[in-house]
């Protein structure tokens, strides 16, 4: 008798320990469409905090607030549910984003080609050296596994950016 474990509900030939589950491959299509359809709602939600988070940030910019302040949306946006150092990150990511996206954004507007990849004096993030003064064309990436176009770049992984306090600056224009 072949026994397997799915989800910690021991199947054993062909019948599942856990109610409801009559094999072991019910269990895995079962399995299946609920995480898909958690992920799904999981999504929703961490997009629903997003805008709200980017809402609060935006508001508390726009009324002339500091980084304190804007902090302090981020923790309200989180009711509270959140560490203060914590909501500093994700100001300071979501800051640094801005300035980046803006930046890159005018570069290209003001016909810059290419732009160089510039790490800030006392150290940076361990995998963003590698890319100091390195050149690139505006638009294509920096780093392709990283997915960053340009410093801070909101479409690249979160863990490529957080804590990123790099810039790039124009070399060669039109």
């Amino acid at each position: 008798i072949g026994v397997k474990s799915v989800l910690g509900a021991d199947v054993i030939g062909g019948v599942s320990s856990r109610q409801g589950f009559e094999s072991d491959v019910e269990s895995a299509e079962c399995t299946r469409a609920y995480v898909e359809r958690r992920q799904s709602q999981l999504e929703l939600i961490a997009t629903r905090m997003k805008d709200k988070v980017n809402y609060a940030l935006l508001s508390a910019y726009a009324d002339g607030k500091g980084t304190d302040e804007l902090s302090q949306a981020v923790r309200d946006a989180f009711n509270g549910l959140v560490t203060n150092s914590k909501c500093k990150l994700i100001t300071q990511a979501e800051a640094g984003a801005a300035f980046n996206v803006g930046r890159n954004d005018a570069m290209r507007l003001a016909g810059v080609v290419t732009h160089r990849w510039v790490t800030p004096e006392g150290g940076c993030k361990a995998d963003h050296g590698q890319l100091d003064s390195k050149e690139q064309r505006v638009g294509d990436k920096f780093c392709n596994e990283k997915g960053l176009g340009f410093p801070c770049d909101p479409l690249a992984e979160p863990a490529s950016v957080v804590g990123c306090r790099c810039i790039a600056v124009p070399v060669k224009s039109e």
